[in-house]
């Protein structure tokens, strides 16, 4: 038979047959073999039973029996949103009771972007920037597997915490913002309301705490702030300060606190508080004289307004007939001609207005009484009448000849002193007479006179009139001739208005007392149809035939005639020259040759001029 030499609680042998069966399952991970001492023992000995003993070694082969059990249920971790790629997290841990490699564990995670773990240890680290502001918690599946090739695994749920940190600075929408505030608002009046936030997510680093830094550059108590709302707190005066630039600083209450400025620009609108205020108010009086010219500039009116950036406008209400304003400077101008003998009393009453340009309420003005009073003076000038004289005056008078007398009137003044402008020829009298003063008249050189006469009242006031004074000729020369000798021969074949001889003659008095005209006053016995003379040339010609063997004398003489045209003295009265001229006629019978002339004598009356011919050798 067959029996174990000790108990074994996992095995039974079978006593007959030896057969070794387990009692129960075994566990490789508690024994991985059991020795078994197996003892046979026979019956039928005379001796008695004998027995042998023989070791049965059992070796149990292993199996995946069991899955991995992580140490935890789940798993939480926590880390700073500004920890370094790669920092450890923190690791999980799981257990596999199987031996070798069925109890050999590796760790593996659900695919994510900001964490990884380690295949071995467990240990899980991150991958990528965290950040709190965009996720705060992470969830995680974690795999624990063993190598088995026909592996049994489980998985965890990890939890990682991504722990805020003051990371950011407060923002403000906007960084700067301008604001209108009217001077006279109230203390305490809201300004401007910041808006500003942090972008981490957690007390403190989230919550904002706001403090004015400097006004218009320095420190001030213009203004306050609760929190973020910015507050009058002290009045506001825009003749004195126009703008404020107002810099606030907005920090978080984080343990490192981070900060940024806001500017806030205060423009102050200017209230219309103030009324224009007239220098010389409440009343202005001022003097002018009659004789200001219309359109003459009187007087200015001046007003201030302690507003600035005030325009102030001028006016008169109501309007004024004889004055006006100049909106923009405040000018006061005379527009009619002012007369003192037509105002009773002399004096013009206007009420003026200043209005300044506000709108924020409304525009605002005053008023001042002005009273100008007009004085008397000599303010008419002379008057000529009529404005322009014309007069005439011969040549040949004499000094205190009177020529014109020229009247002024002035209703201010009897008294009126008559003067002429720089002649030295004529003189004019206190009654306004015009006289010859220097006895130089002469035609032939100046044949009229532009003279400005003047009057002159006691205050200076001048009027002038024109005196045209006409020089009149008088016939005081006689005519002359231009030659004082000349020899003249014609031949007694000469034709038709062939020229003799030109008698030229001038007169030194101008007009129809110059103008010559000439003749022939003396003809010889014979000649009247023969000569003739051309009246405004003097060229004589010959106009008949000539006929030297008819001759009874030769040389023969003419009388030419040059007689002015004067009419004063009168025509017949004129001044005339006579000319005696002789004329010798040549035959041409035979050769004709020179003869020495005769000489023509010329005096004042008269001219003889001779004309000769001769024969082949003599002259008769």
């Amino acid at each position: 038979m067959y029996c174990f030499s000790e108990t074994y609680t996992q095995f039974t042998i079978n006593s007959a047959t030896g057969e070794i069966k387990t009692n129960g399952p075994l566990d490789y991970e508690t024994a991985t073999s059991h020795s078994l001492k197996v003892v046979a023992v026979d019956s039928n000995g005379l001796t008695g039973s004998k027995s042998s003993t023989a070791v049965v070694t059992v070796i149990v082969t292993p199996v995946n029996e069991l899955d991995p059990v992580f140490i935890n249920p789940s798993y939480t971790f926590s880390v700073n949103e500004n920890t370094a790629i790669g920092t450890s997290v923190g690791t999980v841990e799981a257990r596999d009771a199987d031996n070798g490699v069925d109890g050999q564990i590796k760790y593996s995670m659900t695919a994510h972007i900001y964490f990884s773990i380690d295949l071995t240890t467990g240990v899980i680290s991150v991958k990528a920037a965290l950040d709190h502001e965009i996720v705060t918690q992470h969830s995680l599946t974690v795999i624990a597997s063993d190598s088995n090739t026909t592996p049994r695994s489980v998985s965890v749920a990890v939890t990682v915490h991504v722990n805020d940190v003051n990371d950011n600075k407060p923002a403000c929408s906007p960084i700067f913002q301008a604001v209108f505030v009217n001077e006279d608002s109230a203390i305490d009046y809201t300004v401007a309301t910041l808006t500003c936030t942090d972008a981490d997510k957690t007390s403190p680093n989230k919550d904002l705490e706001y403090t004015i830094i400097t006004v218009n550059g320095v420190g001030s108590t213009v203004f306050s702030n609760i929190n973020n709302v910015l507050k009058l707190n002290s009045a506001l005066d825009y003749e004195l300060t126009t703008s404020y630039v107002i810099n606030i600083k907005v920090a978080d209450k984080g343990a490192t606190s981070l900060s940024t400025t806001a500017t806030v620009k205060v423009d102050v609108r200017d209230i219309n508080e103030q009324t224009p205020v007239f220098t010389g108010a409440p009343s202005i009086s001022f003097t002018i004289s009659e004789t200001i010219p219309s359109g003459s500039s009187v007087y200015q009116l001046t007003a201030s307004d302690a507003d600035t950036q005030q325009t102030i406008k001028y006016s008169f209400n109501p309007t004024s007939t004889q004055f006006s304003i100049d909106p923009d400077n405040g000018k006061i101008y005379l527009i009619t001609i002012l007369d003192f003998d037509t105002l009773v009393p002399p004096t013009i009453q206007v009420k003026a207005f200043a209005t300044d340009s506000g709108t924020n309420p409304v525009a605002k003005s005053s008023s001042v009484d002005i009273t100008i009073t007009i004085a008397n003076a000599n303010d008419v000038s002379p008057i000529f009448f009529p404005a322009v004289y014309s007069a005439s005056v011969s040549e040949h008078l004499g000094i205190g000849t009177s020529i014109t007398k020229v009247t002024a009137t002035d209703n201010d003044t009897a008294v009126l002193t008559y003067t002429l402008n720089n002649s030295s020829v004529f003189a004019i009298g206190a009654d306004g007479l015009i006289t010859v003063q220097n006895p130089i008249l002469d035609y032939e050189t100046t044949k009229s006179y532009a003279l400005i006469a003047y009057a002159v009242d006691a205050a200076t006031h001048t009027a002038s009139t024109t005196v045209h004074i006409k020089v009149t000729g008088y016939n005081e020369n006689a005519p002359v001739f231009a030659t004082s000798s000349q020899t003249v021969q014609v031949n007694e074949n000469a034709s038709i208005n062939t020229l003799v001889v030109t008698a030229a003659a001038t007169d030194s008095d101008h007009g129809p007392d110059g103008a010559i005209t000439y003749s022939i006053s003396a003809f010889p016995t014979g000649f009247h149809n023969v000569m003739s003379i051309n009246p405004s040339t003097g060229e004589m010609l010959v106009v008949g035939d000539l006929d030297r063997e008819g001759m009874t004398t030769n040389p023969v003489s003419f009388t030419i005639l040059a007689k002015d045209a004067g009419t004063n003295p009168g025509r017949y009265m004129s001044h005339s020259l006579r000319k005696q001229g002789g004329m010798h006629v040549c035959n041409v019978s035979s050769q004709i040759s020179l003869c020495s002339p005769h000489r023509v004598i010329w005096d004042n009356t008269f001219c003889l001029i001779n004309f000769f011919s001769k024969k082949r050798l003599s002259c008769k």
